[in-house]
């Protein structure tokens, strides 16, 4: 596995981690659909919609709008208002969850945050922004599940995470 994540590293910087194939299924998951999946809700819940699957490639997509009125930019940073990249971290996990869930049907009601093995931010996120969020999958099993993901805007990576998850029940 730490080859695949240190290859994850070289690319999930560089390029898009989705790209579109014959294998890739449009959807139209909204808001309520996504909370049968993740056991996240307002206001912790940072998936709106998920757009696309491809499942013989693990990987996800969805989207995000940053409200210019959400309460963080009061404080990060007056003047200059900056999205945290630890909440950015937070929406690639759980869309992330929700790729686990469509892949296994694992419901993600019981879990924690073991490990970010990796986490790059390279170019700000502020309010008004409209987010494209992509997910893969690395790896999987009973106890743990590592996905990597990037948040977009208009193309242009603006952070790239790797992050592992540790399913309490299964």
């Amino acid at each position: 596995m730490l080859a695949d994540i240190e290859s994850l590293i070289r690319t999930g910087t560089r390029k898009p981690v989705w790209t579109s194939t014959e294998t890739s299924k449009p959807l139209n998951l909204d808001r309520s659909q996504i909370e049968t999946m993740i056991p996240h809700r307002e206001p912790f819940l940072f998936v709106d919609g998920i757009t696309d699957v491809d499942p013989p490639n693990a990987k996800i997509r969805g989207v995000r709008t940053i409200h210019a009125s959400d309460p963080v930019f009061e404080g990060h940073f007056p003047g200059q208002p900056v999205y945290p990249g630890v909440l950015q971290l937070e929406t690639i996990g759980q869309l992330g969850l929700c790729l686990i869930h469509v892949l296994e049907g694992r419901p993600a009601t019981s879990l924690r945050a073991v490990r970010i093995h990796h986490a790059a931010f390279l170019s700000e996120v502020g309010p008004g922004q409209l987010l494209e969020i992509v997910a893969a999958r690395v790896q999987s099993d009973d106890f743990t599940a590592v996905c990597a993901g990037q948040i977009l805007r208009d193309g242009i990576i603006c952070a790239f995470g790797i992050m592992e998850v540790y399913f309490v029940e299964r």
